[in-house]
């Protein structure tokens, strides 16, 4: 049983966080703007625009909702303030419903309901500023590192993240799941070379779970086609408005995803478990 532990946020479903940020987000591109004037205004606060929220239907809407709700329930967030414009489809106070019911703490203003953009910004900035106050209350306790979910990513490579940083990466990574934390490695092409490593069961097991080919993906990064492959998917996507890759602007930068926390949080963990099954089995 692992005795390591760091200094974190004990959350109320029971999770834990490193950070405790207060998240602005908008329901809908159209309130982007607000949230970024609310940002810099109250530069305490993390902001996360979005290309979406509205003229969505059926699962391209529920998957938009649900990304947005997977952002703001993270761990690493002490609270949230949704600002939506009043006629979108991903509705600013159903949202907000959606966030509270995974045990956020939450605000949410309109921009219509508070009669126009400076009002909003003025009220936003009020709200966000007793936020952080309330924030600020939280303190660090004592969490095992078995409660630790770490996301990688990509940070643009060079010629030496695979001689100095990504070794690094993955010796930390390995240190973490030793003591029963879980780590996330969601781009998809970094896989490739643990495709080809001694993990082969385990990353096909998950690959299974997550809906991936992953014959397919190893020939296709051999074959180099990885990149125009992905344009083409994503214009795609896009074009037809329903199973596109979902972006998000956060504090200026944009990132994408294609699963939610959960999904892949609980993929990893099965993955997991049936290697240590199989591990004790054979001893």
């Amino acid at each position: 049983m692992s005795t390591a532990t760091f200094m974190g946020y004990k959350r109320a479903d029971g999770r834990v966080g490193v950070r405790n940020h207060v998240l602005v987000l908008p329901s809908v591109m159209c309130a982007n703007h607000v949230v970024d004037l609310i940002g810099r205004k109250v530069p305490d606060v993390v902001t996360v625009g979005h290309p979406t929220g509205c003229a969505q239907v059926g699962a391209d809407f529920e998957q938009t909702k649900r990304t947005m709700a997977g952002f703001a329930s993270n761990p690493n967030v002490g609270a949230v303030l949704v600002v939506g414009l009043g006629c979108e489809t991903n509705e600013s106070k159903a949202l907000a419903q959606e966030i509270a019911a995974r045990g956020q703490r939450v605000e949410v203003i309109g921009i219509q309901e508070c009669g126009n953009t400076t009002e909003t910004i003025a009220k936003g900035v009020a709200i966000a500023k007793d936020l952080l106050r309330e924030t600020a209350a939280a303190e660090r306790t004592e969490c095992p590192v078995s409660a630790l979910i770490v996301g990688t990513e990509c940070g643009g490579s060079d010629g030496f993240s695979g001689i100095t940083a990504n070794p690094a990466l993955g010796y930390a990574s390995d240190r973490v799941v030793a003591e029963g934390g879980t780590v996330i490695l969601a781009e998809l092409p970094e896989l490739v070379i643990v495709g080809n490593g001694s993990d082969r069961e385990a990353m096909e097991a998950l690959a299974r779970e997550l809906g991936l080919d992953m014959d397919r993906f190893l020939e296709e990064m051999r074959r180099h086609e990885y990149a125009p492959r992905v344009a083409e998917d994503v214009a795609s996507a896009d074009a037809s408005g329903v199973s596109g890759t979902p972006s998000f602007f956060i504090n200026g930068r944009r990132h994408y995803g294609a699963y939610d926390i959960d999904t892949l949080t609980t993929a990893a963990r099965a993955a997991r478990q049936r290697a240590r099954a199989r591990a004790g089995a054979a001893v």
